[in-house]
């Protein structure tokens, strides 16, 4: 389980596993974290879904992605 701010590459990153926060509030900050820390169910939950989001961010499929994005450009045939 994660806190994590909620703009950016986290956000892409973490995904559905993680509970997110304005970087620029400390009280929101704070109660993303009591909650990922105290909250069972939540906890559960997040641990099921970093297991999907991990299996989502390989090598492979970011060397594929990449791929594609460049032919879309005519970088790469």
């Amino acid at each position: 389980p994660v806190s994590a701010t909620g703009g950016g590459a986290v956000a892409e990153v973490v995904g559905a596993a993680g509970v997110f926060f304005d970087p620029l509030d400390v009280d929101d900050m704070a109660q993303a974290i009591v909650r990922t820390a105290t909250d069972a169910a939540l906890m559960d939950q997040l641990r099921r879904a970093s297991l999907i989001r991990a299996a989502q961010l390989s090598w492979p499929a970011a060397a594929a992605a990449t791929l594609r994005l460049l032919g879309r450009f005519g970088r790469v045939r």
